[in-house]
């Protein structure tokens, strides 16, 4: 019976984390301005229930406020150092500039043809 508990438990837990990822990828794909009007249309459509689309809205302002604290930090910081003179003016600024998102060209996953010859060995 305890087993049967467990797997219970552990079958809800899995459903809550990918219940959880998945509003949070919702909420961080839904970065429009009318995102409460693209919630009540899941909602309409029975992709999400009201008090998932209420979860959704609030981890979404939360990410949100989360990103403008640590710029707004962050900025404090570069600027401090220019100001201390630890930092120049053009390091500042590539400090300040957006960086690119780009896939690594390296790391742990390996192109197929190195596969293959690992395997070979």
């Amino acid at each position: 019976m305890n087993r049967n508990w467990r797997t219970i438990t552990g079958a809800l837990l899995i459903s809550a984390g990918v219940l959880a990822g998945g509003a949070a990828y919702a909420a961080e794909k839904a970065d429009r301005p009318d995102l409460k009007q693209h919630l009540e249309e899941k909602v309409k459509e029975g992709k999400l229930t009201p008090g998932e689309a209420e979860v959704v809205e609030k981890l979404h302002g939360l990410r949100r406020s989360y990103h403008q604290k640590f710029k707004a930090e962050a900025n404090a910081v570069i600027e401090q150092a220019l100001k201390d003179g630890k930092i120049t003016k053009e390091q500042a600024d590539r400090f300040k500039a957006p960086r690119k998102r780009r896939m690594p060209q390296g790391g742990p996953v390996m192109k197929q043809k190195d596969r293959e010859t690992d395997n070979q060995k």
